[in-house]
């Protein structure tokens, strides 16, 4: 039998007698450590699924494991933890290996994975999202490790390696890492008894993240001889309600009672539907059930309602008060109906709302950038078109990150080389002390030495940035700590530097990383907006800004 058929034998084997009995487990893990790829680089430390899959084993799961497993037995191993997902009251999901995401997804490669490209991934790829979705089944009692090196192989078209943003459903800790962190984390934290999820992060290697169901009461295994009792199984009803709660249904309450009948919560679900089923707008709010809004169409209903300038507190998917607010809001201003609960075709209109308000920016922005960019040129030949330091200077005073800024910092660099040459050692020294330090002490030191020196001119320039510097320097940290809020993903940040160059406002390469370039093109953006001018993106700005690549 030739070597690949006979992995496959042996792969097939292993799926048709690894879950015998699954219908008895209480809890079931599947493990995959691909490390042998056969085009790309080994994965440092898969190795390490083979004892983490011994240690679940030995806390009385039922383990799945597999290694180095093809595009064609991937899909045959998640089937079976589907059948297992049925009885189970807790599940472990370990995959070590390579990742990568593009098009607002992540997958978990196989090892014949060929830097397959965004089109050629194909069935090959197992979604990180289909496996958090089934993650999601036992809330409170759910954890997903994904782990992999460093070392970053090309992907082809549409593809970057890696995890990319994820979206963790309610009750489900996901947890990130190196394989031998994450078999760490595994082995002396999460499988101890009584240590929960968040005692074992805060003792986790560096490196290791979590998100999610970070819970300081939830533990994956309950404290030694408490045996899968009640404490943990109320345990998992809190997080299953928690989630409920969330969703605030009728549906999502009849469902936790269909589940929990004589639950902790049952007499909280069975008064809260009442409360659902009699309060005014009940009937629209069942107009909107009906509709079945998945979290995409909901981010979008609240990117709208952002736009038009309706507070929606979060473009998360999750109608919450302040989405509710924002709609109720946008119904009073349009004479419609105010019941906060969206109709089919309150959605259409919208979205032609939103539409029209992005074209309306759009040409207003264009409008202010043509005429931004006629006040610069005439500026520029009012100094002498860059013929003299001192004009130099001034145009680049007025607009640091103009038409020609770029030039005129070239041909400054350009007279202080030259001037160097002329200038004695011992100024020379002095100026490149100033700007080593770059603070307004240093130059004020030049200054003082050298007051009519070569570079006396420059040091003033940079005393006035630095001041103006200081006095922004509240406000742009404030800018950059909101961004930072943002968690903004290289596939985002990409597609922010590609909206900027439609625009005009050349971020320089679009790569994913807001370099200074990339900052000058925000800056310019929020300026032809008639934005704050910050160079830092926020919500709002990112909204409108995104808003228009639905555009032609």
């Amino acid at each position: 039998m030739a070597p690949k058929a006979m992995a496959r034998a042996v792969i097939a084997a292993l799926l048709a007698v690894v879950w015998t009995g699954a219908a008895l487990a209480a809890d079931i893990a599947l493990v995959i450590g691909n490390r042998d790829y056969r085009e790309m680089p080994r994965v440092t430390g898969a190795e390490a699924s083979v004892a983490a899959a011994e240690a679940l084993a030995g806390r009385g799961f039922q383990v799945a494991a597999f290694r180095d497993l093809s595009a064609e037995a991937m899909p045959g191993a998640v089937a079976r933890l589907v059948t297992g997902l049925e009885t189970a009251e807790r599940v472990v999901i370990l995959l070590n290996g390579r990742f990568a995401h593009g098009a607002g997804e992540s997958w978990f490669l196989p090892m014949d994975a060929d830097a397959p490209g965004l089109a050629g991934l194909g069935a090959g790829g197992l979604p990180v999202s289909v496996l958090l979705g089934l993650a999601a089944r036992k809330p409170g009692g759910a954890v997903v490790l994904l782990g992999t090196d460093d070392r970053a192989p090309d992907m082809g078209a549409g593809l970057r390696p890696g995890l990319g943003a994820l979206d963790v459903p309610q009750g489900v800790l996901l947890v990130t890492g190196g394989p031998a962190d994450l078999d760490r984390l595994l082995r002396d934290g999460l499988l101890r008894p009584g240590v929960t999820f968040a005692e074992a992060l805060a003792e986790a290697p560096r490196g290791v993240r979590g998100a999610g169901f970070v819970s300081d009461l939830a533990a994956l295994v309950p404290p030694s001889g408490a045996g899968p009792g009640p404490g943990l199984a109320e345990l998992f009803e809190q997080a299953y309600w928690d989630a409920v709660l969330d969703l605030d249904t009728v549906a999502a309450l009849e469902q936790y009672l269909d589940r929990y009948p004589d639950g902790i919560f049952a007499a909280d679900a069975r008064e809260r539907i009442v409360d659902l089923q009699e309060e005014p707008e009940r009937e629209a709010r069942a107009v909107e059930e009906a509709l079945g809004l998945d979290r995409d169409a909901r981010r979008r209903v609240q990117q709208d309602l952002s736009l038009l300038g309706y507070d929606t507190r979060g473009i998360d998917g999750i109608f919450g008060r302040g989405t509710r607010s924002a709609i109720a809001d946008w119904q009073d201003a349009g004479g419609l109906p105010v019941t906060g609960y969206l109709t089919r075709a309150q959605i259409a209109r919208l979205a032609d709302a939103a539409d029209a308000r992005a074209a309306a920016l759009e040409a207003q922005a264009k409008e202010r950038r043509r005429e931004a960019e006629r006040a610069d040129r005439a500026f520029w030949d009012e100094t002498g078109r860059g013929a003299g330091e001192a004009g130099l200077r001034r145009y680049l005073d007025r607009y640091p990150d103009g038409l020609y800024a770029e030039t005129a910092r070239d041909r400054l660099n350009q007279i202080e080389a030259e001037r160097r040459a002329r200038i004695p050692e011992t100024e020379r020294r002095a100026w490149d002390a100033a700007r080593d330090r770059d603070t307004i002490a240093a130059y004020r030191d030049y200054l003082d030495r050298y007051p009519e020196g070569a570079f006396a001119e420059a040091a003033r320039d940079r005393v006035r940035a630095l001041e103006r510097d200081r006095e922004e320097a509240g406000r742009l940290e404030a800018a950059r700590a909101g961004e930072r809020a943002l968690g903004l993903n290289p596939i985002t940040r990409m597609l922010v530097e590609t909206q900027l160059a439609r625009m005009g406002h050349d971020p320089g390469q679009v790569d994913g990383s807001f370099d200074d370039r990339t900052r000058a093109a925000i800056r310019r953006y929020q300026r032809a907006q008639g934005l704050e001018v910050t160079g830092y993106l926020s919500r709002a700005v990112l909204v409108r800004m995104l808003a228009g690549m639905t555009r032609p």
